[in-house]
């Protein structure tokens, strides 16, 4: 399979989607359901990095696809990270946000991985209370 979801920490708090070679679209939409279904017993914030790293490219209808992605979001996911793909990606995701704004998911676009740590880091300021 071409498109992995695990969790990426032992909180069970990141999901990352990981992308490999040429996926489709019916292998992104099974992984969603199977993070929805590991999301299915987080009590906390759940934040997701798709992973473009080791992709050979977005398959055709992208924009359209990501519009029927974003009636699958879940409750307590937060953030949408993706990471890596380059100019055409970055571009894809700031459409995304244009059309779908009110779709209530945020999602954001990084080139490499570390950002995107960094950033979910970031927004946990934003949505989790302190810890005193």
């Amino acid at each position: 399979m071409s498109v992995q979801v695990t969790w990426d920490d032992t909180a069970q708090t990141i999901l990352h989607y990981k992308m490999e070679g040429r996926w489709r679209w019916t292998e992104l939409y099974n992984a969603v359901k199977d993070g929805h279904a590991m999301n299915n017993n987080a009590n906390q914030n759940v934040y997701a990095i798709v992973n473009l790293e080791d992709s050979l490219g977005i398959p055709p209808s992208a924009v359209a696809q990501f519009g029927t992605l974003s009636t699958l979001k879940r409750p307590n996911t937060r953030i949408v990270v993706f990471v890596a793909g380059g100019g055409f990606v970055s571009a894809l995701i700031k459409t995304f946000n244009r059309v779908y704004s009110g779709a209530g998911v945020q999602s954001c676009w990084v080139p490499h991985l570390a950002e995107a740590y960094a950033l979910i880091a970031r927004e946990r300021t934003h949505f989790e209370p302190a810890v005193s």
